[in-house]
């Protein structure tokens, strides 16, 4: 899981974790391997969202699954590797809480899947509509 939305999925050996359970990702870069300890927070969301697809992949847990804000802490690459394949790799009910402006590079390649979209809208300080496409 973690290879599909990884956009150096190419260069990954495999994960693993520690004695400690620290996540450590060995990557074959020109036949040498190297450890990766140390995450970007868009990498590490990357794992979180792996991490989590495949617990509820293999637990048979269907409940649904909510991200606050996924896209805006990852790069254009990640954003879209992500959206390709997070409706993908999690069926069933996946509830996505994004700004506007942090879903237009993605919003093409995400609405096939995309069953309901719900926007709010700002009318005063204290008051905002729901808006349901």
């Amino acid at each position: 899981i973690y290879k599909e939305l990884f956009k150096y999925a190419s260069e990954v050996e495999r994960v693993e974790l520690d004695k400690t359970y620290q996540v450590r990702v060995i990557l074959n870069k020109s036949n040498n391997e190297v450890v990766k300890t140390k995450f970007s927070t868009g990498e590490g969301l990357v794992f979180a969202i792996s991490f989590l697809t495949a617990l509820r992949r293999y637990s048979g847990y269907n409940g649904p699954i909510f991200l606050d804000s996924p896209f805006s802490v990852l790069d254009r690459d990640h954003r879209v590797k992500v959206s390709l394949n997070l409706p993908i790799a999690i069926p069933g009910q996946l509830i996505i809480f994004t700004r506007p402006d942090t879903f237009k590079d993605i919003k093409n390649k995400l609405m096939p899947h995309v069953n309901k979209l719900v926007t709010l809208i700002k009318e005063k300080e204290w008051h905002s509509k729901v808006k349901i496409n």
